[in-house]
Parts: structure tokens; C-alpha cells; sequence
């Protein structure tokens, strides 16, 4: 049942809110620490430096990340304890892990400087953009989302719906840095509704190859990685 799964994998816990006309869901991290004969045995979840004890025979949707690909399923907590010391929950399947198979659905939330430039020629119907096609005009953001299909950026700048763009950004891996440079439209541009000299950007990858959008998921599993050990308090 369990066998795409392994330890130290990644899980994320959607519960939904019960709450008549209330549709937002409560997301927590954990971490599989062992397997029992029909279930699975997690870290209690940690937010904001707290043990979140989760009730027992409440239910949730599993997103487990394992090997670079993603599985979900139904899930119900079936019990709580302590093992070693170290608080956890043990979780039962409702479903069949089903493979999440688009890799644009992997998201991480982010701060990564970026910029971008600005196609300054007609070039409706070509897919083979050369950097001449865009502006030498560098105009800063900062990615607060990306993906493998894409990006979300603030900028000080609004950006023409459906234009394209060149997108410059650096992945700092644990082992070194990768420079990035993606074609994109622009899906959205419009003011912050917080801060009204920042805009919120959406931009759509459409010209990115398989070799950029797989270091770009590798990217994004590994800072979760990272992400996971700080909140369970790991430091190796």
C-alpha cells in the first residue's frame, strides 16, 4: 500500500474549515517516520514553534512528496502518541495514493530577486525568441511564488496583459547557484491591495525547456526540504 511512499518524506495536511459558507483550508507540514501495518506514522505537525495536536478520526487530504513526484490521498488521523520522545500522529489512507501528474503543480512560496525585459518587437505566432527581441531595460521584482509552469512577482511596475517578458532569476542550491533566463507572458498585472505603488504580476512560462523546468521542480523540493527540517528543529 505504502510502497511509493519512504521515510523522510515530505507531507502536507489540507484540512478543510467546517464553517458554513467557509471554503479556505488549514495547511500543516510533517515528515513520515515509520510505517505500521495499515498506516503511517508522522511527525505531529509544528506551526510558528508549536506542536499542533491533531484530533483523532478527523479527516484531510495527504499530499506526500516522494522521489520528485507528488501523491495525494484521502486520509483520517487515527491516533496520536509519542515515539522516541518526539510527538506523533499516526495516519490512515480513505483512498488510493493517486500520482499528481502535472509538474507545474509544484509550488513554493519564495523570495528571489529578479528582473525582467520587455519584448520591444512584433512577434506574434514565433517561438523562437533571440535576446535582441527585448529591452536592455532591466526592471527589478521579487518572485513570491513560482513553479514549474510559472511565476507571482511584485514589481513597482504594471506590465501589459499578454505580453511577453524575459524573465532573469538565480535558484541558490544547497550546492551552488543556477542562473535562469525563461520567456513568459504576462497572465496578470495589477496594483497590491495593500501597498498601491506595488503591483502583483502573473507570469506563464511558454518557452521553457524540460532540462529548466525539472531543476526548477529539483529547486522546489529541496527548499521544502530545508524548509521541513527547520520546523521539525533538525539540523543536519
Amino acid at each position: 500500500m505504502f510502497e511509493t511512499l519512504k521515510l523522510g518524506s515530505r507531507v502536507e495536511m489540507v484540512f478543510k474549515n467546517r464553517l458554513k459558507g467557509d471554503d479556505s483550508t488549514t495547511e500543516y507540514v510533517s515528515q513520515i517516520l515509520d510505517f505500521s501495518d495499515d498506516g503511517i506514522i508522522c511527525a505531529m505537525p509544528i506551526y510558528e514553534g508549536h506542536i499542533v495536536p491533531l484530533q483523532e478520526r478527523k479527516r484531510f487530504e495527504g499530499y506526500f512528496y516522494s522521489d520528485n513526484k507528488i501523491y495525494r490521498a484521502s486520509c483520517i488521523v487515527k491516533a496520536r502518541g509519542k515515539q522516541d520522545n518526539l510527538h506523533v500522529v499516526e495516519i490512515g489512507l480513505e483512498s488510493k495514493l493517486i500520482k499528481v501528474q502535472r509538474r507545474e503543480y509544484f509550488r513554493l512560496s519564495c523570495s528571489i530577486p529578479a528582473t525582467i525585459r520587455c519584448m520591444t518587437v512584433m512577434n506574434e505566432g514565433k517561438d523562437d525568441f533571440k535576446d535582441s527581441d527585448f529591452s536592455k531595460e532591466e526592471i527589478e521584482c521579487t518572485i513570491i511564488d513560482i513553479s514549474g509552469g510559472g511565476i507571482k512577482a511584485y514589481s513597482k511596475q504594471k506590465f501589459e496583459k499578454s505580453s511577453v517578458v524575459l524573465l532573469n532569476f538565480t535558484l541558490k542550491f544547497n550546492n551552488g547557484n543556477k542562473e535562469k533566463s525563461i520567456i513568459g507572458k504576462v497572465v496578470d498585472s495589477f496594483k497590491n491591495a495593500n501597498d498601491e505603488s506595488v503591483f502583483d504580476n502573473r507570469f506563464q512560462f511558454i518557452d521553457v525547456s524540460k532540462s529548466d523546468r525539472d531543476e526548477i521542480v529539483k529547486y522546489i523540493f529541496e527548499q521544502q526540504r530545508n524548509i521541513l527540517k527547520k520546523e521539525l528543529g533538525y539540523n543536519g
